[in-house]
Order: structure tokens, then C-alpha cells, then sequence
């Protein structure tokens, strides 16, 4: 090696200890020297492509080599090892193996051939996330990468960061003196003070609003817990809290150190298991008393005033105790008073309106009143997404949906399933025509046929005309109409064609608008970031869509896996053809009444994806079925399966469904 080769080996490993230091995301790699040439030539892929990548290229096993190595492994954010015939029964790699699995390192083996693992190795690697590189083009090699590394947690680092300029500090000019530092630094420390004040402050409205949005989607869980069909204080309680919070929202949680967020948790099940218990029992003075500390606690003071105004027109307390309730009251009221005080009257009525929602009943006239002066978006969205029962809240979340001006909450409301969308959709006309986005979300992902009626009136892309002539119900002529209006041949060619020609179109057009699906993910993405994160956009049904028409297997795969509501879940492992899909999806089924239901029915409840046949062969479900047994951890769902399988007289063969738990063990 000359001076140049070895200077520039020493600035490499510098810039490498370099990142370390500054903790820049970067994945490790481990690998067998017999495979450095191919290893290197996908490092250098994984960098053009803006990945930073630890590969250390000098294998020899001294002491100081081995240190670095080491400190790099503990740094990295993500471990990636190729593995290979060649390789596996080396020590050096199983020594980094064990390493990273020990510390639960986020983990990947990248295999570059078919490769035979025995032993421990091959169980410990079993449950982790791999890619075979052999089975794959370049090119979907590096999007399945790309897919792995962001479901591990690891992001691109954008390729204008530069770890030497952010590390060292920059320093004073020479011609500054020492007290002009001085004072400066003093104002940074004041400005910082006030950011610090500022930041509490936005913490708090944060969690105000979370809890707010929390009481408003609450009622029917309240009722449960007052009926005793959900326990009071039991962990299905807290359960079924945690899955409303998180529905709901709330960013600042990403902010709080564990001890904040376990008291955050802690008043989120105090606030709705005492308002179940309230509601059981109305005279019971110390609920009150521990539920009013958890609401003030988070400036919901009209809550608490709501509450005890209830309390006393009942007439459940007397003598000391109703004296008691009353102080409270005036004493809420007091607070509630200071606290609105500072608002100006948008942020009033909006006050009114959200506290209204939390009556129960409701007053819809009241509802309506505060609509027609509520000029917030958002306000507006959450009357949409009000879950109480009464009767009288259809025509106002209605109304709410036809008055919402923002796009963004627009498109949000959109993406549910809340009856409310379609009295939005069906009164929009000219914001669908140039927002092709929002217009092909609709016809793509919408269950419902009017809505895809009326998107289909601005719709651009002849494909979705075609799909839509032929599943939309009562839209052939209007869609032949729109396409020969564009100068589009495809009616006449579908016509024309035999049977063989028609199915190749349809799926063609298919798989167009799952790349079309592909792309309004993008947006759902872009407008989650928009708004607020109590705004929930909803994606799973775009990625059922993707899962069962787009065109590559990596694409349907990675979406299917992306898939969170149970039903859709159960949907997409039933009919599915893809061995790879079912196996991923077994591990999410998590309800004995769902496993039931797809075994005994046919998930009939559940819309069926757009353009979605079941397929012929149905044993395509009990396929789902081994896998669920094969694959899932929870005993009692695998125990489920096999029961409801006997109890349905289906055989599996090569499976003994007298034995419990005949397939787990066997993995």
C-alpha cells in the first residue's frame, strides 16, 4: 500500500469513527471476506441511495480493529448481515449475530444465495426480518430494502448533512471581545428560558385537547363500564382505553419521559372509568371528588361544571353532601370563567361547541346554533367523528361535513367509514375537479357506490372510467359516455374482446390504479403531517387494494404487512392467493369472534375491496388457517382455529386436528 492508498484508509476510518461520535442513524454491516466484492458493490448502492452504512473493510482480527468494531455495532441504529454458504459457520459473524441479538438491535439477514442454516442460528434467525437477494432483480432488491430499513425504524439521512460541519462547534469571531460572548450568550439563555415556557404551554393545551377528543369518542365505552359489560378498573378497561387514546391521538405523548406518560395513561383511565361509575352510581360523593382533581388537571373545567350540574337537577345528593357538590360547582365555575376569559370569541365558541358535544344527551338545537358561527375546521371535523348514539346527531354531523371548507380535513374525512363522508363527497363539485388525488381516492378506496358515483364525474384516467362501467352499479353508460368524450377507445375494444382479452384489461386497469394507490398514500402521508395528530387518515382500505392488484409481489407484500384493522386483516389472509401474504398476516389475528366468522361465514360484514372476485378455490382460507396455527403467538387463537376447524368439519391434510396444537411446535 503507498503513502496516498494508506493516508486516505486513515481519513476513511476517521470520517466513520466521525459518525459514530455524532450519532448519525447508520447501519452496520457484517459479512464473510469470501463475499467483500459482492457486499461492497450493494454498500455502494445503499449510499447512492442516501443510506449511511458502517462497512469496515479491514478484516484483519487485531485488537484495535476489534474494539472500533465493536463500538460501531453499539451505535448502529440498524444491523444488517449477508449471509451465505460461505459464511455461515464463520465465528467472527456469530459473534456479531449474537451481539446484535443480545442488545435487540434492530435486525436484518440479507441472504445472497439459498444458504442452509442449522442449529441455534437457524431458530434465532427464524423470527427475524430477512431478504433473499438472489430471488430478486437489482432493482427490487433495493425497494425491498428500502421497505425493511423503514419498517426497522431507519430513515434516509438527507444527503446535504454533514456530520464534520454539525460536530464542531463554530467558533467567535477574533475580533469579538469576551463580554460581548457574554451578554450574547445571555440572551440565549433568556430566549431559551422562554421557549422552554412556551413549550410547556403548547404540552399542555396538547394533552388539554387529547383528552378533550378522547371524551368525545368515550360515550359508548362509558355506557359499558356502567352496564359492568366492561369492568370497572379492570385491564380490559385499560385496554380498550389505551386503543381509543391512540385512535385519538395525541404527538406530545412522542415528548414525555416514562414516569409523564404513565401519569398521562393513569388519568386517562381514572377520568373514563369514574365517569362509567358516575354514571352506575350517581350518588357516590368520592367519585366525584377524584374525578373532578384528574379534570381540572387538564383544564377541562366545563366538563367538571357539566358533571355537577347534572348531579344536582337530579336530586341524588342532600344535607352535607349537596352542599359539598355545590362549592364544587361555584368553584368550576369559577375556574371555567378565569379560564375563558383570555379567549377571543372564536376560540369560545369553539370551547362551547366541544363541551356540548360532551352532554349527554346532547343539545342538538344548541349543536346547531354554535355550527353556524364555528368558523374552525377542525371543531368541525370532530362534530363528524361524534360516536354518540343519539339519533338526533345525524343531521348535525352532517351539516358539520358539508361545512367544512379545509381540503386537508376534507380528505381526512374522506378516508373513514363515518356515514357523515357521503353528505361531504355528494356536495362536492368543483374542489373534486382538478384534485385528482382526492377524486381517485374516492373511486379507489370508498365502499360505498355513490360516492364512487360522483367521483367518477371528474374522474381523468380512462382505466377508472373502465372499472367503474363495470363495478359501479348503474355508471356504464354514464362512464361510456365520459370516455368516448375523452377520445378513449377501451369501450369499444372491451366489447370486441373475447373473454381471455377482457380479463387481461381488467387487470391491467387493476393494477394501473393500485400504482395509482401507491401515489395517494403518498398523500395520506403528506396530509397526516398537515394537520393536527388528533386527525386521523385513514389508509388501511388503500392498501387491501394494493395487497390484491398491484402488479409486483414486493409492493403487495410490504402493504399487506402495513394493514391494522382486524377485519381487513382476516379479509386479506382468507382470499388472498399469496403464500407470503397469508403467512404475515397470521401473526395479527387477534380475535377468536373474527376466526369464527371467516371459518362459519364470509366476512360478509366487510366490504369487499374494489374489483375483488372471491376466488374459486376457497380452500385458499383454510390455507390461512394452518398458517394461523403455524404462526401466531397467542395460544388461544391457535386453539381457536383448530376447535372452530373441527367444529366445521373441514379436514386439512397432513394435519392432525385432534392434536392440539398440531403445527406451532413444528416451525
Amino acid at each position: 500500500m503507498g503513502l496516498f492508498d494508506f493516508l486516505k484508509s486513515k481519513k476513511t476510518k476517521a470520517a466513520k469513527d466521525l459518525e459514530i461520535r455524532k450519532g448519525v442513524p447508520y447501519i452496520y454491516i457484517s459479512y464473510a471476506l469470501a463475499d467483500a466484492g459482492e457486499v461492497s458493490g450493494i454498500v455502494s448502492g445503499l449510499r447512492d441511495r442516501g443510506y449511511r452504512v458502517w462497512f469496515d473493510e479491514e478484516t484483519l482480527p487485531n485488537d484495535s480493529n476489534a474494539r472500533r468494531t465493536e463500538k460501531a455495532l453499539e451505535g448502529a441504529s440498524l444491523f444488517a448481515v449477508f449471509l451465505s454458504e460461505k459464511s455461515r459457520s464463520l465465528l467472527r459473524l456469530r459473534s456479531d449475530i449474537d451481539r446484535a441479538l443480545n442488545s435487540d438491535k434492530p435486525f436484518l439477514a440479507i441472504y445472497l444465495e439459498k444458504t442452509d442454516l442449522t442449529g441455534d442460528l437457524m431458530l434465532r434467525l427464524a423470527a427475524k426480518k430477512a431478504i433473499c437477494k438472489y430471488e430478486t432483480s437489482e432493482e427490487e432488491f433495493y425497494e425491498n430494502c428500502a421497505h425493511a430499513f423503514e419498517s426497522l425504524g431507519l430513515l434516509k439521512t438527507p444527503s446535504t448533512f454533514d456530520p464534520a460541519a454539525s460536530y464542531h462547534d463554530e467558533p467567535a469571531p477574533a475580533d469579538q471581545d469576551a463580554g460581548t460572548v457574554s451578554s450574547g450568550r445571555e440572551e440565549d439563555l433568556d430566549a431559551m428560558e422562554e421557549s422552554k415556557e412556551n413549550s410547556v404551554l403548547s404540552n399542555k393545551k396538547a394533552d388539554r385537547d387529547h383528552m378533550r377528543r378522547l371524551l368525545m369518542k368515550a360515550p359508548p365505552l362509558i355506557d359499558s363500564i356502567a352496564a359492568d359489560q366492561v369492568p370497572f378498573g379492570s385491564q380490559k378497561s385499560a385496554d380498550l382505553i389505551d386503543i381509543l387514546a391512540e385512535f385519538v391521538g395525541n404527538k406530545n405523548e412522542k415528548r414525555k419521559d416514562d414516569d409523564e406518560l404513565q401519569k398521562l395513561k393513569d388519568d386517562r383511565y381514572t377520568i373514563i372509568n369514574y365517569l362509567g361509575a358516575i354514571k352506575k352510581q350517581p350518588g357516590f360523593l368520592p367519585l366525584y371528588r377524584e374525578l373532578g382533581r384528574a379534570l381540572r388537571e387538564y383544564g377541562l373545567f366545563d366538563e367538571e361544571v357539566s358533571l355537577l350540574e347534572d348531579a344536582i337537577s337530579k336530586g341524588v345528593f342532600s344535607g352535607a353532601d349537596l352542599d359539598e357538590i355545590k362549592n364544587r360547582y361555584e368553584d368550576a365555575k369559577r375556574l371555567r370563567d378565569e379560564y375563558c376569559a383570555s379567549m377571543s370569541e372564536k376560540e369560545l365558541i369553539s370551547e362551547k361547541l366541544q363541551t356540548e358535544l360532551w352532554r349527554d344527551p346532547p343539545d342538538v338545537k344548541r349543536i346547531f346554533g354554535l355550527m353556524e358561527k364555528c368558523g374552525d375546521d377542525g371543531i368541525l371535523y370532530d362534530v363528524c367523528c361524534y360516536s354518540g348514539k343519539d339519533p338526533d346527531m345525524i343531521t348535525v354531523r352532517d351539516k358539520a361535513a358539508r361545512s367544512i371548507k379545509n381540503r386537508d380535513y376534507r380528505y381526512a374525512l374522506s378516508s373513514s367509514l363515518m356515514p357523515a363522508r357521503t353528505s361531504m363527497i355528494l356536495d362536492l363539485f368543483d374542489p373534486l375537479e382538478d384534485d385528482e388525488l382526492f377524486t381517485e381516492r374516492i373511486i379507489i378506496a370508498d365502499p360505498d357506490g355513490r360516492n364512487k358515483a360522483h367521483a367518477l364525474l371528474f374522474c381523468k384516467k380512462e382505466g377508472l372510467l373502465m372499472l367503474g362501467r363495470k363495478f359501479v352499479f348503474g355508471e356504464r353508460r354514464f362512464c361510456e359516455d365520459r370516455l368516448r368524450r375523452i377520445g378513449s377507445k377501451y369501450p369499444e375494444a372491451y366489447e370486441e374482446a373475447d373473454p381471455e382479452e377482457r380479463s387481461k384489461l381488467e387487470k391491467l386497469w387493476l393494477a394501473d390504479a393500485a400504482e395509482s394507490a401507491v401515489e395517494i398514500l403518498r398523500e395520506d402521508e403528506a396530509v397526516r403531517e398537515r394537520l393536527p395528530g388528533s386527525v386521523r387518515v385513514e389508509s388501511d382500505l388503500l392498501r387491501l387494494f394494493i395487497a390484491f392488484h398491484h402488479p409486483r409481489k414486493s409492493v403487495r407484500w410490504w402493504h399487506a404487512k402495513k394493514i391494522e384493522n382486524p377485519e381487513l386483516i382476516s379479509y386479506a389472509g382468507s382470499w388472498t392467493q399469496d403464500g407470503q401474504i397469508k403467512e404475515s398476516l397470521s401473526v395479527k389475528i387477534d380475535s377468536t369472534e373474527l376466526i369464527t366468522e371467516m371459518i362459519f361465514g364470509d366476512l360478509s360484514a366487510i366490504e369487499p375491496v374494489f374489483g375483488f372476485k372471491k376466488p374459486d378455490d376457497l380452500t385458499v382460507q383454510d390455507r390461512f388457517c394452518v398458517e394461523i396455527m403455524k404462526n401466531n403467538p397467542d395460544a388461544m387463537i391457535r386453539e381457536h382455529v383448530r376447535k372452530e376447524l373441527i367444529r366445521a368439519k373441514v379436514s386439512i391434510p397432513g394435519v392432525d386436528l385432534e392434536t392440539p396444537d398440531p403445527l406451532y411446535n413444528l416451525r
